[in-house]
Parts: C-alpha cells; sequence; structure tokens
C-alpha cells in the first residue's frame, strides 16, 4: 500500500502496509481523518496565553458567585476542549469510556449489597474493557507487525495514535471502579 491508496479502516486509524514493505513516514501518525496536525501543548502560545487563563478566570468566577456545580462543570467542557483540539476524536474517546465506566460502576452499585458472583462479574468486566481500550491504541500496531515478521505474513497494520492521557484515564477508571 502507499500512502495515495490507503483505505480508512476505522475511525481512529488507517490501513498501512507492514513497515518491511514501505518507508515509513513522519505524517503516519497524523493521517487521521479531521484531525489537525497541530495539537495544543502544554507549552504553546495558546494554552499559556489563552486556553490556562481562560480555564482559571472560568472557574474561579464561577466559584467565587457560588456556581460550584457549574464551575465543575466548566472544567469539564474545557478539558473537553482542550482533548478535541486536534480533532474531536480524543474528546469521543474520552467521552466513551467515561459513559462506559459510569454504567459499569451503576450496575457494581446496585448490586453492592449483595457481594458476590455479580459483582465480580461487572468488576472483571470494567477492568477489561479498561485495559482493552489502553492495549489497542499502545500495541495493535506493536503486535501486528511482530506476528507479521514473524511468521512472514503481511496482515495489515492499523495505525494507531495515542490519545493524550489515555493511560492515566484508564488507570483512574479502573481505581474508581475498584472503589
Amino acid at each position: 500500500l502507499t500512502r495515495s491508496n490507503q483505505h480508512h479502516l476505522f475511525r481512529w486509524g488507517t490501513v498501512r502496509a507492514p513497515k518491511s514493505n514501505r518507508q515509513a513516514t513522519a505524517s503516519d501518525e497524523a493521517s487521521l481523518p479531521g484531525a489537525s496536525t497541530r495539537p495544543m501543548p502544554l507549552h504553546s502560545l495558546y494554552f499559556l496565553a489563552l486556553f490556562l487563563p481562560l480555564a482559571v478566570a472560568v472557574h474561579f468566577l464561577l466559584t467565587r458567585a457560588g456556581h460550584f456545580r457549574l464551575a465543575i462543570a466548566g472544567l469539564v467542557g474545557l478539558s473537553l476542549a482542550f482533548c478535541g483540539w486536534r480533532g474531536l476524536t480524543d474528546a469521543e474517546i474520552l467521552v466513551g469510556s467515561i459513559s462506559v465506566n459510569f454504567l459499569i460502576a451503576l450496575l457494581l452499585h446496585r448490586h453492592s449489597g449483595q457481594p458476590g458472583p455479580k459483582q465480580t462479574f461487572f468488576l472483571a468486566l470494567g477492568i477489561t474493557v479498561n485495559l482493552s481500550l489502553l492495549g489497542y491504541f499502545k500495541y495493535s500496531a506493536f503486535v501486528v507487525e511482530n506476528v507479521n515478521a514473524l511468521l512472514h505474513t503481511t496482515y495489515p497494520v492499523l495505525t494507531t495514535y495515542l490519545p493524550i492521557g489515555i493511560s492515566f484515564l484508564t488507570f483512574q477508571q479502573i481505581a474508581y471502579l475498584t472503589d
């Protein structure tokens, strides 16, 4: 496969040939549909001069006015805006993961009075979902490339990028479920 005839397989990546059959390019990681190639790093002028002061001002003003829940909602909204700066994909992954974990936590809470196999199942399901998400984004290309190298196959490699904070989010959500 060449860059000109790659086909998008999933929303979060593109199919590409194994490394042995093509030259890697610097734009492989930025080949997401709809993704900007300009992320907002924490040391950028956009973040330091615009985003951070806006977030602090919104939180300070709302908290000072006594709107604590609105202040928290504002910080959540600004966090999603930060994650979605280079494209909505990061924010979609974040919201999806949080939603799934919230539903699993509700199921755990519903069965909290009766510890047993149901609680164990839901907790194991939550941990499995979280680690699967992390494993997909961190290791899927690595695994397919190694299978291709070991077995001399040409399975297509799904080029993924690492969403911002995915490791932190995963382990925070596992801690949330276990508490």
